[in-house]
């Protein structure tokens, strides 16, 4: 597998449907990678937060490092965890952060209105982000 022969350890998947998570949940062990699926749904309600948390808490973990963050089309999920976490773990400024999720693909159509009303809500680096393991995540390309 050449995530493995990259050095990723561990696969970080935001899918929802369980007929993409258990075959590729499979795959990744069989190659000795760590799975870990934290289903966050598309929509136009915001995200919840015990999700978010679980994804930016597994991508800064050390003992995970380097992870492969990625969705369904690689668009909007994985950039807007991916942007959270340039701001909560690397200091960016939510400006930054918000402009690389729009040249990474990231859509803030009225459909997936609840990413960008939840990433403007959550500018503050919330109290439970430990400091340290800002190793830059790869993202799953398109």
């Amino acid at each position: 597998m050449r995530l493995r022969q990259q050095g990723v350890r561990t696969i970080l998947s935001l899918q929802t449907m369980p007929w993409d998570i258990w075959p590729e949940s499979r795959k990744a062990r069989h190659y000795g990678l760590e799975y870990r699926n934290v289903p966050i749904l598309a929509s136009p309600l915001e995200p919840c937060d015990e999700q978010v948390r679980q994804a930016l808490l597994t991508l800064a973990d050390p003992s995970l490092q380097p992870v492969f963050v990625h969705c369904l089309l690689g668009e909007d999920r994985n950039v807007f965890v991916v942007g959270l976490y340039r701001m909560y773990y690397q200091h960016w400024t939510p400006q930054a952060a918000w402009d690389e999720m729009i040249r990474s693909g990231f859509h803030s159509a009225l459909r997936l209105r609840g990413f960008t009303t939840y990433f403007w809500k959550h500018t503050q680096i919330p109290n439970w982000v430990q400091r340290g393991g800002a190793s830059v995540p790869s993202s799953g390309a398109r």
